[in-house]
């Protein structure tokens, strides 16, 4: 019984992976295809890393607020947020506001660190 459910968290998280690296494809490719046609000030390479910042933190976010078991990964949480300040440091509208995601990061280890020790 406990091999079945080993093998059905593990399924899970396959999917998960295998959803999220499908959606850096995606956005990779788009962000190629707007800088070949000039749509984007900066490079593609600082958007990507920039989106994926957000997808990972996404991704935390929502495993957060919606996962019952609160598994979270904390290196998942961390580096979210550094591809975000990496990113956003050379693209021009964020260039000022990326140290917000440090705020946003301490929140939520704070958060998770609070849900642990209530289980």
């Amino acid at each position: 019984m406990s091999e079945n459910k080993t093998e059905l968290v593990a399924n899970k998280a396959d999917r998960f992976n295998a959803l999220l690296l499908g959606i850096i494809f995606i956005l990779a490719g788009g962000l190629i295809f707007a800088d070949q046609h000039h749509f984007l000030q900066t490079g593609w390479l600082w958007w990507l890393v920039f989106l994926i910042g957000v997808l990972l933190l996404t991704a935390s976010v929502a495993q957060l607020l919606f996962s019952k078991k609160h598994n979270l990964s904390v290196a998942q949480m961390i580096w979210g947020p550094v591809f975000i300040a990496i990113g956003g440091s050379k693209i021009s509208f964020f260039a000022r506001w990326w140290p917000l995601i440090l705020v946003v990061t301490g929140i939520l280890l704070i958060i998770v660190s609070i849900r642990k020790h209530e289980q």
